[in-house]
């Protein structure tokens, strides 16, 4: 049954299993979830994996199931959480669904999450990961069989963890250091966050020398190898966090700022720390020494890569809840770093001379409520994250002395649908600001006192877009400009901009020929991402290409494009496009392919990334074939179609390291030859399938899945390596 006014109708359990992770924090719960999560991803028309952390947003967190996860209509539209209940279930009733439910804390969470899961019949599971006994109990309803609790490791397992982190796998420990790594790894107590943190400290190391080694093993406690506890565990992330560098323990310490389970972006973050001023500047572009910090912290296991991008550098990361308790005990108490501000716990940390302040709602239900306590000195702060409403003003004349300014702007109502943030041309003195709303911005129609401003991010989830400051030209320290969605024209007099490093997100035929010819004065460009509507002639659009590659031919900047053609407009790949020698990703929809379309895509010299949709047949052939010439450096494919008939012949795109594939199955199966010569793909090391075509009102029958998955596997079998394969099913076509 769906829910009701009258309250909730949780599922009967016929038919839906729950199953329960339970554990000390640190034992690796999340992983072994995510290890289920990718080991059973072909079984299921629909997983969904969301974190739920000690002070969840209830509202946010269904809208993240239904937006992120099942890809439903925006959550901005909801009043009642029930209606967001009913639009997941609805959404599952006839699928055969895994949810994985990541960090629960509360019963009274899970008694409200689980009236979104539907028992349909069809043999979906919901796995719940928790520290909390009585909580994994409540979930699955009292049943023993369904609990599943986890141990630390046995002493074999400890070792090979251990000495695979600081040696690489298969490399022996020296004899020297065997004593000395058993007694290290007795106080673990067999916790894989402990391993690895103390094994990340040891590979840190210049040398593996003993007596380093035992001064390690001489600053633990024995109480977590008797007995696991939350004081046990801080004590060996604390030996971690002082052997830092000064420069990395205030790097560290600035994570606290983000709210926990988040995802944080590279680029972001290090870009703040630049603006904050905690990056050496050297020789070296300070970009580079902020994300060798970066790195320095991946290595060390004090924070955990979450993407990997087709370059094999981490794209973004997490901040494992034990560590991040580490943190703001840290600087809210002893240094005094960042004050933070959350309702459910008050202040923590310093009210006088604070330098960054951070605001937490435990929801956007308490922003009516909330103001910045008059007990707290505003009067130095650098640096502040909050949430705000379009109808609150935070005074910001009284940040004279900010670099660093983070605002969320949540939508509450239908009566403000617009934030005024005209004072930000008084910050004089800012360095980084990102504006992410929710609601239409007011920007300032002239910034140029913003002399210092290296970073300017604008981020808006309606269709209005943004009039953009009318001085942008005049910002002389301005390197980053980002603004999002792609509703905006290149800035006048954009090639003043010389200390511009990234360009995005704007629209190539909405700029001015001059201004798109202009570019090629940005000599610091390094990236630069354009999007082509087509919404234009021809001969239009050739005219912005002669240009664009007029511009970017002498820069050594990537180039990212995106251009989603009707087919009436480009039936094929587009004569122009050859002319993009700087052009690093691509995203193309167009009609058809051809033998002459491929060719000027393989032609591409630069071309690490292509995004291809064909919404029709070929051309001048009937399967899509990727010869061996061309495509020299293309490392991340994703080939989207109506139906597949795909061919690489021998040497085929020699450097392609992840293939997507997405096309329609039309309930007729795969015929065998409808993928042929993966085997040709040497360096392959990943290959996913998405598949469309099947009803959106009936779970995907099980032997139609099996089909499909049989038919890309054999086609995969005999490729040398046998990469990993990933295949879903989906509701809806591809290719339109």
């Amino acid at each position: 049954m769906l829910l009701t006014a009258g309250g909730w109708e949780p599922p009967t359990a016929s038919n839906l299993k729950v199953v329960s992770i339970v554990g000390f924090g640190g034992l690796g719960k999340t992983t072994l979830a995510n290890a289920v999560h990718r080991k059973l991803v072909q079984e299921f028309d629909c997983r969904v994996f969301v974190s739920v952390s000690q002070n969840p947003d209830i509202t946010k967190l269904l809208s993240k199931i239904l937006v992120d996860e099942l890809k439903g209509r925006t959550s901005s539209i909801y009043s009642d959480v029930r209606d967001i209940i009913n639009d997941i279930r609805s959404h599952l009733l006839h699928k055969r669904y895994l949810v994985i439910i990541d960090d629960l804390w509360e019963t009274s969470v899970w008694d409200v999450l689980k009236c979104a899961f539907p028992d349909n019949n069809c043999g979906s599971r919901v796995i719940t990961t928790t520290r909390v006994e009585s909580v994994a109990k409540t979930c699955c309803n009292y049943q023993v069989e369904c609990i599943y609790k986890m141990n630390p490791l046995n002493d074999e397992d400890s070792r090979i963890l251990f000495f695979n982190r600081i040696f690489g796998p298969g490399v022996a420990c020296p004899s020297e250091l065997k004593d000395v790594s058993s007694k290290i790894l007795e106080k673990c107590g067999g916790l894989p966050l402990a391993i690895i943190t103390i094994a990340s400290l040891l590979a840190s190391q210049a040398g593996k020398v003993k007596e380093e080694w035992e001064h390690v093993q001489n600053s633990l406690g024995s109480k977590l190898g008797i007995d696991p506890t939350v004081e046990g565990m801080r004590q060996i992330l604390n030996l971690s966090y002082r052997n830092l560098p000064p420069h990395l323990k205030t790097c560290f310490l600035y994570l606290g700022a983000y709210p926990e389970d988040c995802i944080i972006w590279k680029d972001d973050l290090v870009r703040q720390w630049i603006a904050e001023g905690f990056v050496s500047r050297t020789l070296q572009p300070v970009m580079d020494v902020a994300g060798y910090y970066f790195n320095e912290l991946i290595n060390r296991s004090l924070i955990q890569p979450v993407e990997i991008g087709y370059n094999d550098e981490v794209l973004c990361c997490r901040v494992h809840d034990m560590m991040l308790d580490l943190i703001i005990r840290k600087y809210c108490a002893e240094e005094k770093f960042m004050t933070m501000l959350r309702a459910s716990q008050g202040i923590r940390g310093y009210t006088h001379n604070v330098r960054r302040l951070v605001n937490h709602l435990d929801s956007e239900s308490q922003l009516a409520n909330f103001a910045i306590p008059a007990t707290i000195d505003l009067s130095k702060v650098r640096s502040l994250a909050t949430i705000v409403s379009p109808q609150q003003t935070l005074c910001l004349q009284k940040f004279k002395f900010i670099r660093v300014l983070v605002l969320q702007i949540a939508y509450v109502s239908e009566e403000t649908r617009e934030a005024d943030m005209s004072e930000i041309s008084k910050l004089c003195l800012l360095r980084y600001l990102k504006i992410h709303s929710e609601v239409g911005l007011k920007l300032p129609t002239q910034i140029r006192a913003l002399q210092h401003l290296e970073t300017l991010e604008i981020v808006t989830e309606v269709n209005s877009g943004v009039c953009m400051p009318s001085d942008m030209s005049q910002l002389p320290s301005l390197s980053y400009l980002n603004v999002l969605p792609h509703m905006a024209r290149l800035p006048d007099g954009v090639a003043t901009m010389r200390s511009l490093h990234s360009l995005a997100f704007f629209i190539l035929e909405e700029s001015s020929l001059d201004n798109v010819r202009g570019l090629q004065c940005l000599t610091n460009l390094k990236e630069l991402y354009l999007r082509c509507s087509g919404d234009c002639s021809d001969d239009t659009a050739r005219s912005y290409m002669d240009a664009l590659q007029s511009s970017v031919s002498g820069l050594g900047c990537k180039l990212y494009l995106t251009a989603w053609f009707p087919s009436a407009w480009y039936p094929d790949v587009p004569q122009w496009v050859s002319q993009l020698k700087n052009l690093h990703s691509l995203e193309l929809g167009i009609g058809q392919m051809s033998k002459r379309g491929t060719s000027i895509l393989g032609g591409l010299p630069a071309l690490v990334r292509l995004d291809l949709c064909i919404r029709g047949p070929s051309l001048d052939q009937e399967r899509a074939v990727f010869s061996g010439e061309g495509f020299p450096v293309l490392k991340h494919l994703i080939f989207t179609c109506k139906a597949l008939c795909l061919t690489f012949q021998p040497g085929a795109l020699p450097m392609l390291k992840n293939l997507r594939l997405e096309f329609n199955m039309d309930g007729i199966g795969l015929a065998a030859d409808a993928l042929v010569g993966v085997e040709h793909l040497r360096n392959l090391k990943k290959l996913s399938a998405s598949i469309g075509g099947f009803k959106a009102d009936a779970s995907i029958p099980a032997a139609e899945r099996e089909g499909v998955v049989s038919a890309v596997r054999n086609a995969i079998q005999l490729h040398p390596r046998c990469p990993p394969i990933e295949v879903t099913c989906r509701q809806g076509r591809f290719g339109y």
